[in-house]
């Protein structure tokens, strides 16, 4: 419990999966003794959210080291534990974008701390506690961390006066955004499009008894707006109450109000999110196997590319390693490696 600074245990029965809950919040007790997690969190959800990828990632690499050193009955044990705590973890109704939320920091925080430990090992990791990164997008992207680009800072959306602001500005957030555009165009024009962002800013606001939103979205040159743009405009195309406007050269705007209960579409699947989460999932696996972060970007990129995002997600829930679709997959990952090294020099 933060506030008491003490960790406690239901129960006194330490089964392998409590010792093992215990090593990832142990993890979360030495950050807080030496870094301050509490004064760390710096409230803006792209920050914040950025902030909890490292600290949980971080707290499941130490896990996983653990879940290493376990005898072969333990292994068996937590595996036959974790398995059926995902079964009754599957609760339906529960809406997707609340729960790619919670997911964001341990579906893509891994690559982020594989990427560090790769620059610097341990001590990378501890300079990002000192130093936080301040975006999803840094997150998603390490090198950007590394090399120390900064998050454009965004003017607030402008109202009218028959606009009444409903909370104040916030940033939206690329991989947020990835799921707002990703509601209606499929993820390689939404990966394209947001790949760019360098950061943004959003309200939502009230207008005729409807409840809006606007985003000001900075891209990082005036290419990567237009290829934004070209995305915004077929998002909005198919709402039936959406627009987009070029504000600068790399400014773009995306607005929207609530198109009312009569309104249904069809949402591509696999989601933008999931398609760029396997893709986090399959960089942090090369690099597990001693693939360096920009070769197993560029795999994965080539892979999903080739496959389609269908299939490459589709292997995310089996578990036979000689089922068609895997060998399918691993293949192109091989290929993929292979084109990567050669083309890209990497």
């Amino acid at each position: 419990v933060p506030h008491d600074k003490r960790v406690y245990v239901r129960g006194s029965n330490l089964t392998v999966d409590v010792r093992v809950v215990l090593a990832h919040e142990l993890t979360h007790a030495l950050q807080d003794q030496y870094f301050d997690l509490d004064h760390l969190t710096t409230g803006s959800d792209g920050a914040d959210s950025a902030f909890r990828a490292l600290a949980e990632a971080d707290a499941v690499r130490i896990e996983d080291a653990y879940v290493d050193t376990l005898s072969s009955g333990d292994a068996k044990a937590f595996e036959a534990t974790r398995s059926q705590q995902a079964k009754d973890a599957d609760v339906p109704n529960v809406p997707a974008a609340m729960l790619d939320d919670l997911d964001f920091p341990y579906v893509f925080g891994p690559a982020f701390v594989g990427a560090l430990e790769e620059q610097a090992g341990n001590d990378a990791i501890d300079n990002a506690f000192r130093k936080p990164p301040q975006s999803e997008a840094q997150i998603v992207d390490p090198p950007s961390y590394l090399a120390g680009v900064k998050v454009t800072k965004v003017a607030a959306p402008q109202l009218t006066s028959s606009q009444h602001r409903v909370e104040k500005a916030h940033d939206v957030g690329q991989v947020s955004l990835l799921e707002v555009l990703g509601s209606r165009l499929d993820y390689n024009q939404v990966w394209d499009a947001v790949r760019g962002w360098t950061g943004d800013q959003g309200l939502s606001y009230s207008e005729n008894g409807r409840v809006c939103f606007v985003g000001d979205t900075a891209l990082k040159d005036a290419g990567s707006a237009d290829t934004f743009a070209g995305a915004a405009q077929a998002w909005a195309a198919a709402m039936p109450a959406a627009s987009t406007k070029r504000l600068s050269a790399t400014l773009v705007e995306l607005r929207s109000c609530d198109p009312g209960p009569a309104y249904h579409h069809a949402t591509p699947r696999p989601s933008a999110f999931k398609t760029l989460g396997v893709r986090a999932e399959l960089i942090f696996g090369l690099h597990q196997a001693g693939v360096k972060y920009s070769l197993g970007a560029c795999t994965a990129d080539a892979t999903i590319a080739k496959l389609g995002p269908a299939k490459v997600v589709a292997i995310d829930d089996v578990d036979n390693d000689n089922d068609p679709r895997v060998v399918e997959v691993r293949r192109a990952v091989q290929q993929a490696a292979s084109s990567c090294r050669r083309t890209a020099g990497v």
